[in-house]
């Protein structure tokens, strides 16, 4: 009797340690295909994935944990890319579309449906805490945009698109595109839009743009570049949506007198990812640049702008951040870059302001510092920019001005209030008649974290007087400064602060 009671109380300690069932889920539906023509299509082989939400760089998500309201925030819409990834779960759907998945552990995903011809769908952080039914997911046959379109196009919601050999919108004509639609070019085409452009995507279902890449390193199936045209009407902001995989960007030349707005988009993995050209009053605001993996060239490129704002963004990991030339009236206001190889702000016949950056261009080894390398922000000949309330980190130079006089300007500059971290200079200053009128460089009332004097005097270089040829590379000025190293000074105004 003691046995058969010592054997009932062992079976169901057994039962009780045995695998918990409770901690799993079911999750089922179906998928309609919808062809381009009348014609009945079978509704077998629609492949039904399950992801894990993206894992991404920790330093990045303490960026954005710990500077809200820059960049698109850390959101699962702007950075998941299932091509590159493989599924947790996956099925496909019977004839009559229908699928299950048993047994799947409760969590959160990210949930794909994809079938060739018809290209695929996202639904980003789907809760599977409980047993769930995606019915009637609808797939619409796959449309492809080539040549000069002289009709009104738009790319609706949800559907996906493809571009096999480029495609020009005539100046006549109207092209939008709303939320949730894709559009996916080849390898080494171009979009170019001449007419008005609009879109309508959301922060919950952004529209995507991107190329034929198949892995993170494919930069040669790389899309060229979609432009909106010199000619074109831009209509409402550019924003809400994912960029990836161009190798030369998406490119902003609408000349129109009210300018334009770009925000909350995301750049991944592109070469050069977002130009902006001959525009005024124009405004790039709450977008992220990220290369994931593989460092790409330039996050922002701009050439002959008038009032230009670019204030609120994320550039991670490049070899440039900015690239600014020929403009005027330009702000960079609480912008944060952050591992950057070579330059991260560089600035060539630029007037404006810099206000409560981050730099940081700290990716190359000291060791291996060199002008081009490790610069946090660099100015050329023909500046004027007036910078207070920044962090200046680089293995090289904190902050290099270099150049001769261009037209009827020359290097000018006022820094204070700032921050400046390196390892190496703090200011490099060498050019020609570097301010008209034997100005000089205001650089006083800056933090440089130490209160060794000789230590700063030895890190500030000014090359006054360096024949080299016919040519002197000669300031008219002098360079003032003056050692504040507390915090007061500098460490708790300096930065990003919204």
């Amino acid at each position: 009797m003691k046995k058969y009671i010592l054997f009932i109380l062992i079976s169901i300690i057994l039962i009780a340690c045995g695998p918990d069932e409770s901690n799993k889920t079911n999750f089922s539906g179906s998928v309609y295909l919808i062809p381009n023509t009348d014609t009945v299509v079978s509704r077998a082989g629609v492949k039904v994935m399950l992801f894990p939400r993206v894992s991404l760089d920790s330093k990045y998500e303490s960026i954005v944990s710990n500077n809200s309201g820059i960049g698109t925030g850390l959101t699962e819409e702007s950075f998941f890319d299932h091509r590159f990834l493989d599924p947790a779960y996956q099925t496909v759907t019977s004839e009559d579309g229908s699928f299950s998945l048993s047994d799947v552990p409760k969590d959160t995903y990210n949930i794909v449906f994809e079938h060739d011809g018809y290209g695929f769908r996202y639904f980003i952080d789907y809760d599977l805490y409980s047993e769930k039914t995606l019915d009637d997911i609808v797939m619409h046959e796959v449309v492809d945009l080539y040549g000069l379109i002289t009709e009104d196009v738009t790319l609706e919601a949800n559907r996906f698109y493809t571009s096999v050999y480029g495609f020009s919108m005539d100046s006549n004509t109207k092209f939008s595109i709303e939320e949730g639609a894709m559009l996916q070019i080849k390898s080494g085409s171009n979009v170019r839009i001449k007419g008005e452009f609009s879109c309508l995507g959301t922060k919950s279902n952004p529209f995507r743009m991107l190329s034929t890449a198949s892995t993170l390193f494919d930069e040669v199936n790389d899309f060229g570049e979609f432009v909106i045209d010199s000619l074109a009407t831009v209509t409402g902001p550019i924003a809400n949506g994912i960029i990836s995989n161009s190798s030369l960007g998406f490119k902003v030349f609408s000349k129109q007198a009210a300018g334009f707005v770009v925000e909350n988009l995301s750049f991944l993995n592109c070469n050069t990812a977002l130009c902006v050209q001959e525009s005024n009053n124009s405004i790039v605001r709450n977008c992220t640049f990220l290369s994931i993996d593989v460092r790409r060239s330039t996050a922002i490129y701009a050439q002959n702008n008038q009032n230009l704002t670019i204030e609120k963004n994320i550039i991670y990991n490049w070899n440039v951040g900015f690239d600014i030339k020929d403009s005027e009236a330009v702000l960079f206001e609480n912008n944060y870059i952050d591992k950057i190889q070579y330059i991260g702000m560089k600035l060539h016949h630029v007037i404006g302001e810099v206000r409560h950056c981050e730099v940081y261009a700290t990716l190359i080894p000291f060791e291996e510092r060199d002008f081009e390398k490790g610069t946090a922000i660099f100015i050329r000949s023909g500046s004027d920019i007036e910078a207070e309330y920044n962090i200046f980190n680089g293995n090289s130079y904190s902050v290099c001005f270099k150049g001769y006089h261009y037209g009827d300007g020359a290097s000018d500059g006022d820094f204070h209030k700032n921050d400046f971290i390196t390892q190496y200079i703090f200011l490099y200053a060498q050019g020609s008649h570097f301010r008209p009128n034997n100005g000089s460089l205001d650089f006083t009332r800056n933090c440089f974290f130490t209160s060794d004097v000789d230590y700063i005097s030895e890190r500030i270089v000014d090359k006054n007087d360096l024949e080299v040829g016919s040519l002197f590379w000669q300031f008219s000025a002098d360079v003032l400064w003056e050692p504040l190293h507390t915090s007061t000074d500098g460490v708790s105004t300096a930065g990003i602060r919204l």
